[in-house]
């Protein structure tokens, strides 16, 4: 994560982040087809919007190596409706980053949450001193890691009602890059 933060870094991470996702996954469904298509649909058969939700919420309280996104991209090219991938998802993200507030507020002086969180979330206090309530309005709607900037928002104070206003942002960001995968991907199935 950088130590800048600005919009103009904001808007080209964020189309770079929705090309990249789009562009990864597109190749993918290119070279592997009927692995993706078939993983897919084992995902969705097997966890319905379960998986989705839960899925979302582990990569937004945890900041596992698995983004959100491949849970959404997962569950539409598995068949699963537009809208609910969309409400499971946003609920999961929300969930998710509303566990990572509420352990950094509760946690945020004890020598077990800055040893594990390590300089990460130390960046993303100093973006939030500096930015306040902007930089989680743009960890929401862009690629930079939502569960930092809400680890920094509990850990920071920023009162819980403020804290899920902004967090709403996730819903229309959750709803903007599966629509952008969509476009470019959903197509190459068939679905």
């Amino acid at each position: 994560m950088s130590e800048e933060l600005s919009p103009e870094k904001a808007i080209l991470q964020t189309a770079g982040g929705v090309l990249l996702i789009v562009t990864g996954t597109a190749l993918l469904g290119l070279l592997m087809p009927n692995q993706v298509s078939w993983a897919s649909r084992v995902f969705v058969d097997t966890f319905g919007a379960w998986g989705v939700l839960v899925g979302v919420y582990l990569s937004d309280f945890l900041t596992v190596p698995i983004p959100p996104d491949a849970y959404l991209a997962a569950a539409r090219i598995g068949g699963m409706p537009y809208p609910v991938v969309v409400a499971a998802g946003s609920v999961g993200s929300m969930l998710g980053g509303l566990t990572g507030y509420v352990v950094a507020r509760r946690f945020a002086d004890s020598a077990w949450f800055v040893a594990r969180s390590g300089d990460s979330v130390a960046r993303a206090e100093r973006l939030f001193d500096r930015y306040g309530g902007y930089a989680l309005a743009c960890a929401a709607v862009t690629p930079l890691p939502y569960s930092l900037l809400s680890y920094a928002s509990g850990s920071l104070g920023l009162p819980v009602q403020r804290y899920l206003l902004i967090s709403l942002l996730r819903v229309p960001r959750i709803a903007a890059y599966l629509w952008a995968l969509e476009l470019g991907v959903i197509d190459l199935f068939g679905s």
